[in-house]
């Protein structure tokens, strides 16, 4: 009935398996550093934070429910075991997915576009202003339209020479396509440069356009918090007391556990205690060190 799950760099199996790693690493390895950067000559560069350590955990998790809901499916109340064996190089291709498909299926080698957006729309980039940075999404021909009259652009709208108008006009609608993306880029950066980012943000948003001033993380969690934007979710840990911007989601209609991750072998006494090994037992496995044995929390 267990569902098991190793979380390694590489594998359980394969020519990389006993290799070690580390975030960075496999960022290197498969292709993520050399996505980052302005330009095709930039030097590679790693997200800015250990983000395969977190999507591996988050896959970890996934993967165990999977399981175990797949399991209650195919044998209710007998559920059978299973063993997952999950990667932080599976999480880095994961969260790369569309363009670890585009290159397996079309031999298509994702090209670096700095701070633009993924869609390729021309007015999905990031700014500089008179007071920092704008990011914005401006990827439909009807946002780009309400992009071009906040700005006073309308005209670029009827441009040939910078838009593919057959495609911006199309009835079925989609993102819009530049036909000259360094003119056009340029016009947008000239015009965004003389604005606030700070006003940018709350007039674009205002009017159906996703935009927001860069921010640091300190920044946007003092604004967030006192805006109530976030919530935040205290935990008392061994280590001390916590405060996190909680999981990612809320579930309606349940309460969260109040109780924190046990802490290493805090569960291990008991554990081995219901199935039947006695103290003496327990202590020769602990001074041996095959075992840890920590205080639980109460």
């Amino acid at each position: 009935r267990i569902v098991y799950c190793s979380i390694s760099g590489y594998g359980q199996q394969g020519p990389l398996a006993e290799r070690g790693a580390y975030d960075h690493v496999i960022q290197a390895l498969t292709g993520m550093m050399m996505m980052s950067g302005d330009s095709e000559e930039s030097p590679p560069i790693k997200v800015g934070f250990p983000v395969i350590d977190v999507a591996v955990g988050m896959l970890g998790a996934l993967s165990i429910t999977a399981a175990l809901h797949k399991m209650d499916e195919n044998n209710p109340g007998k559920r059978a075991g299973g063993y997952i064996d999950a990667s932080m190089l599976q999480a880095s291709l994961m969260l790369m997915y569309p363009h670890a498909c585009n290159y397996l299926s079309r031999d298509i080698e994702p090209k670096r576009v700095g701070n633009r957006g993924y869609t390729g729309s021309p007015t999905a980039d990031t700014y500089q202003c008179l007071d920092g940075w704008l990011s914005v999404a401006a990827n439909t021909p009807e946002q780009f339209r309400k992009l071009t009259r906040v700005l006073g652009m309308e005209s670029v709208c009827e441009d040939a020479q910078l838009l593919d108008l057959e495609k911006f006009n199309a009835p079925q609608g989609g993102f819009v396509v530049a036909k000259d993306l360094p003119t056009l880029r340029a016009k947008f950066q000239e015009a965004f440069s003389r604005k606030s980012a700070f006003e940018a943000e709350t007039e674009l948003n205002l009017v159906g356009i996703p935009a927001a001033r860069v921010r640091r993380i300190g920044e946007f969690l003092h604004e967030g918090t006192n805006k109530g934007a976030i919530s935040t979710t205290a935990y008392e840990h061994a280590a001390g007391n916590v405060l996190t911007p909680g999981l990612g989601f809320q579930l309606q209609g349940m309460n969260r556990s109040g109780n924190p991750a046990p802490e290493l072998g805090s569960d291990t006494r008991a554990l081995l205690e219901s199935i039947g090994m006695n103290a003496n037992d327990i202590e020769q496995l602990q001074s041996a060190g095959v075992i840890t044995v920590a205080q639980a929390l109460v």
